[in-house]
């Protein structure tokens, strides 16, 4: 008897140990579109590293070899940011799909152009107890002679389940700026491509990004948001001008009110919305993810068990 209790209890044990910790939004295959389905593209479509975000530069710079298959950032591979700004250990699931998109496998979702109402994608999550919430995002140039595109990121909660109606919502707008080659860190977001030297008249590197900062909230009542940046790729390249490639993640960390509130609700998506109307910018994201605490269902049935445990040795003795 005790035995099959033991095995009963490591069972609760793992279910509390898998709706806890870090979770990556659309499993191992990342933000899919058949996880994101086409309800909640809101205007965004899949593209490709290489043509698109990295708008053609990976092609004269060394090393970088088949990427759709092998390499720092394949397509279904995963990538951890292993730095500081409170994000090391941090995972993110890349797209794993067959979908084309940019002349390459799809590996993520870019929002681009200049609608009206403005490009918005819903990520679906559905999960109790946020405290945390991870962005792999970044932006591509456009028309520099402008000051970029800022994003609006909304994190929707709710008291009713995981897809119940919004009962609160906290919004964040994140600002790309710096028109300036090699300026101070200023803004929350860096376009993927960062000219150096040689660059032309119309290009401006928008970034380096701050470290951490308390973007403006744009929506919903609670207060309470740090966001932390940090770099998770980075690649030199070279031809008719010179600069760096790079990937970056964002970190939003709740408190005070909007940490009470997420702790007692579940997040129910996460909308990217595009800003500004500059010409042929763009906002890209390539995975969400996030740290939970366990469900208090989860806690109780975890509880219960080793009650159980408890009783069976006490009858014994």
């Amino acid at each position: 008897m005790v035995r099959f209790l033991t095995i009963g209890i490591t069972g609760l044990i793992l279910a509390a140990v898998a709706s806890a910790g870090q979770i990556e939004i659309g499993g191992s295959s990342g933000l899919t579109s058949s996880y994101v389905t086409a309800a909640n593209e809101g205007g965004f479509v899949e593209k490709n590293y290489v043509n698109a975000l990295f708008e053609g530069e990976v092609s004269s710079a060394v090393p970088f070899t088949g990427y759709t298959t092998s390499g720092s950032i394949a397509v279904g591979d995963t990538k951890t940011d292993s730095a500081g700004d409170g994000g090391s250990g941090v995972t993110f699931a890349m797209i794993a799909n067959n979908t084309t998109g940019g002349g390459q496998s799809a590996n993520f979702w870019e929002g681009a152009s200049e609608a009206t109402p403005e490009n918005e994608l819903t990520v679906p999550v559905g999960i109790y107890g946020v405290t945390d919430v991870w962005t792999m995002m970044n932006l591509i140039s456009g028309d520099l002679n402008s000051s970029g595109r800022d994003v609006n990121i909304y994190f929707n909660f709710s008291t009713a389940g995981a897809t119940g109606s919004i009962t609160t919502t906290v919004g964040l707008k994140l600002t790309n700026s710096g028109t300036t080659y090699n300026a101070s860190p200023m803004g929350d977001l860096q376009d993927s491509v960062i000219c150096t030297s040689d660059c032309p008249s119309s290009d401006t590197d928008n970034g380096p990004t701050l470290s951490s900062d308390t973007p403006t909230l744009t929506g919903g009542s609670p207060s309470g948001v740090n966001v932390v940046m940090d770099r998770l790729y980075n690649l030199g390249f070279g031809d008719s001008i010179t600069g760096n490639l790079v990937l970056d993640d964002q970190g939003f960390f709740f408190t005070g009110t909007a940490l009470a509130d997420a702790l007692s609700s579940y997040l129910v998506n996460i909308q990217i919305q595009e800003v500004d109307s500059a010409s042929g910018s763009a906002v890209g994201l390539s995975a969400v993810t996030v740290d939970a605490t366990p469900e208090p269902s989860t806690i109780l049935l975890f509880l219960t068990g080793l009650g159980a445990i408890g009783f069976s040795r006490l009858r014994r003795a």
